[in-house]
């Protein structure tokens, strides 16, 4: 199973800024006089520079912790495992993949990454479809879907990559 790093970290910075003011007495031996000034409060909001490599890595690493999981499950299953202990193993990564989808696609992207992000999108669909099959296995044809499920975790695997690049991060190792 090819193995994916993403993040998101939408950073939004707000600035208060604010004048102080005084209250200021002042007597004379033959007038008294007091003299008030207004505190003058102004409230500035300012959008810091989104991370989009950080929001991209902080939106993978749920993703990447379950991939981890999956690995680790299936090498647990053996050499023969049945499909409904692989499809026990592979519903949960598929479902965290899913959502991983949905939310890197409601990210305003920049328009040089949006179009890669929906590549990746399309290729994750190819690999959910292949985990979500995983019980309809049988003797004959579990060598053509690990075939078909290597080879579209590879693809995922290297749409991702595109995105990293776009973001200016680097592969994982």
């Amino acid at each position: 199973m090819a193995r994916r790093m993403c993040c998101c970290a939408v950073v939004l910075g707000v600035v208060l800024a604010g004048c102080g003011g005084s209250t200021k007495t002042s007597s004379s031996p033959t007038t008294s006089s007091t003299v008030a000034t207004t505190t003058t409060v102004a409230r500035t909001t300012t959008s810091a520079p989104v991370d989009y490599g950080k929001t991209y890595l902080a939106l993978v690493k749920p993703l990447n912790a379950a991939g981890d999981a999956f690995n680790a499950a299936i090498g647990k299953l053996g050499n023969n495992p049945t499909s409904a202990s692989v499809q026990t193993v592979a519903t949960p990564f598929a479902e965290v993949l899913s959502t991983f989808d949905s939310k890197v696609l409601r990210v305003g992207w920049p328009a040089t990454t949006a179009a890669d992000v929906k590549g990746l999108v399309t290729a994750d669909g190819a690999l959910i479809g292949d985990l979500a099959s995983a019980r309809s296995q049988t003797v004959l044809s579990a060598s053509s879907w690990e075939s078909a499920l290597s080879s579209d975790a590879s693809k995922s695997a290297t749409a991702a990559n595109i995105v990293r690049a776009d973001l200016g991060l680097a592969p994982p190792k």
